[in-house]
This record gives structure tokens, C-alpha cells and sequence, in this order.
């Protein structure tokens, strides 16, 4: 199995659409692109780096890293896997691994920081796997009103 990523092109935005429909992403997570994604640009800015992944050659997720406003040394990582029967095979652990690297050419950090909901334990999983710890627990309200208990978890390189 070969892990890839390639920069995230504005055609791929109807390919994460679909990714969030097939897995029902919102019961996982609550971004699915970097929140300072202008809707002009992908790929990459000067406040994020944004790939989609890749197993053998076909497309399968997206993974981005952003800075975090007023933390120079810190980004914030978001991943998606858009298919149950990819989850659970080191495919994330190993795109993660792939995005820090490419993101440091980008920008200067060394520390990623996530926000992962407590009910998602496979993910807190291969993120303690990766190398993350669970930092704080904290509750946030989304727009719908709904009530999520999440961790920050953070990875210091």
C-alpha cells in the first residue's frame, strides 16, 4: 500500500463532498477544510497547506495543516478519510506523517495541535499512535445547537 498526498485543487472541493456524505462526517467532526480556506484559493497559502490523500494512486481523503492565529509556532491539523473500508489501516498515521513533513517547507512550526470529539475513540487511538496526547477536555456548541465534548490533543516535533 503507497501513501501519497498531492496539493487540493478547487475541482476536488465536489470530491470532499462526497467523502462527507459516504462517511456522514458531521457525527465525526465538525471542519472539513481549513477555516481559513478563502474559497479562491486550495492547496496552499500562507496560513495553510492542504492535500488530498492518496492510496495507490486513487483518492481516497483530504489532510490540512493551518496556523493558528497568534501562535507562531503551533498549526492545527484536520483530516478526513472519505470511506469506512479505508479506515483502521494506518492510512491516516501515515498521511499525517506525510503532511508535517510537507508543511514544515511551507512554514516554520513544532508543535500540531487537533480537536478530536471524546465519542471518536478509533481516531483518539491513531492519534495517540501518532504521537499525540490529550492536552484539555473541553465542550463546544456547533451551529445547530448541539452540545460536543471534544479533546485537544497536541504532538510536539
Amino acid at each position: 500500500m503507497q501513501i501519497n498526498l498531492r496539493d487540493f485543487q478547487h475541482k476536488d472541493m465536489s470530491l470532499l463532498d462526497d467523502w462527507c456524505r459516504t462517511i456522514d462526517a458531521h457525527q465525526y467532526m465538525s471542519n472539513f477544510h481549513p477555516s481559513v480556506l478563502n474559497h479562491k484559493d486550495t492547496g496552499s497559502s500562507d496560513g495553510y497547506v492542504w492535500y488530498v490523500i492518496q492510496k495507490d494512486r486513487i483518492d481516497i481523503g483530504t489532510i490540512w495543516l493551518e496556523k493558528l492565529p497568534g501562535e507562531i509556532s503551533s498549526v492545527k491539523l484536520g483530516i478526513l478519510i472519505g470511506s469506512e473500508q479505508h479506515f483502521g489501516k494506518g492510512i491516516g498515521r501515515r498521511a499525517i506523517e506525510l503532511a508535517i513533513q510537507k508543511a514544515k517547507s511551507s512554514f516554520a512550526f513544532d508543535r500540531v495541535i487537533l480537536h478530536v470529539r471524546r465519542t471518536n475513540t478509533r481516531a483518539i487511538r491513531s492519534y495517540s499512535r501518532c504521537g499525540f496526547r490529550i492536552v484539555q477536555e473541553f465542550t463546544k456548541t456547533n451551529d445547530d445547537g448541539q452540545i460536543i465534548h471534544a479533546y485537544r490533543m497536541v504532538k510536539e516535533l
